[in-house]
């Protein structure tokens, strides 16, 4: 959780990549992903949350709450995504 929580100096995230990073660290879905790799996954995996899945970031902003919905595609999307994304180590 402590590599999920840092961002870049004078790069604040916005409140619903917030959210969406600390969701996947706090329901289990960044237990398999190694320290090292877990700030490039989580730039990739919002990167890809802006490009396939804009209107749950478009509703956590604008809503400023979880609803089930939002939460079953973000359950869905970084499981989607993890099959996808490879580890430095693993290229």
């Amino acid at each position: 959780m402590v590599e999920l929580l840092k961002q870049d100096q004078y790069q604040p995230y916005s409140l619903s990549h917030e959210v969406m990073a600390i969701y996947a660290g706090t329901t289990g879905h960044l237990d398999d992903i190694e320290v090292t790799e877990v700030r490039r996954f989580e730039k990739a995996y919002l990167k890809m949350m802006d490009e396939r899945y804009p209107e749950v970031g478009l509703e956590i902003e604008k809503n400023k709450a979880l609803t089930d919905e939002l939460t079953r595609k973000m359950d869905e999307a970084v499981t989607a995504f993890k099959k996808e994304w490879r580890p430095v180590e693993a290229r």
